[in-house]
């Protein structure tokens, strides 16, 4: 029969001064968890630049 582990085996930390060192590190969120419109709104300068050298590319003349 296994024995059941009690309160008093696991390690407690009562300390504050050795829980500021151990304070959580805030992850930045996903670009997938942003709301849709800041997505389109972050996305959009990047879009339109590509969307311009095509045109560009595809123009029977060169501009220079």
């Amino acid at each position: 029969m296994r024995a059941r582990p009690t309160q008093n085996s696991f390690a407690t930390v009562t300390s504050t001064k050795s829980n500021a060192a151990r304070t959580p590190v805030r992850l930045r969120r996903s670009f997938l968890a942003w709301p849709a419109w800041q997505r389109v709104l972050a996305v959009l300068p990047a879009l339109g630049l590509l969307w311009l050298a095509v045109l560009w590319a595809s123009m029977d003349s060169l501009p220079w």
